[in-house]
């Protein structure tokens, strides 16, 4: 049999590659760019006139609590202007969520997300032991 997978950079409302799909068809959306092969490190880039750039992602702080995630190309030096104030450099393109704390260099979940992430690995867990089921059977 035949491999006929397209592969594709899936591009959120600001062009932001968030996901790379393997597709059986053709899609010709806009927010679906074809690709040659499976690159996990296209996530996170910039795709404009054809062109995957490079972003670097920073966590906008108010005192020591995040209240936006932001980017700019990586091979441009990080603006200067006041919105870019009080900034952190992240290592990933996945962002920080909105309301975590920044302490002694590292993020901290505070709250209701602490509790989500709590839910989220019990979660994990219980699917997990159900696919070990299925694959039992």
């Amino acid at each position: 049999m035949e491999n006929n997978l397209i592969m594709y950079a899936q591009l959120n409302d600001n062009n932001i590659v968030v996901a790379i799909s393997e597709l059986r068809e053709k899609d010709d959306r806009p927010n679906m760019v074809a690709i040659d092969e499976y690159d996990p490190t296209l996530l996170g880039h910039l795709y404009r006139d054809g062109k995957f750039i490079p972003m670097t992602y920073y966590a906008k702080l108010d005192g020591d609590i995040v209240i936006d995630n932001m980017c700019h190309e990586s091979d441009k030096a990080k603006p200067r202007s006041a919105a870019w104030q009080n900034t952190v450099k992240l290592d990933n393109t996945l962002g920080v969520p909105i309301g975590a704390k920044y302490v002694n260099g590292q993020f901290i979940l505070s709250g209701s997300q602490e509790e989500m992430a709590l839910r989220m690995d019990g979660l994990e867990d219980k699917l997990t032991a159900i696919l070990k089921a299925i694959k039992a059977n």
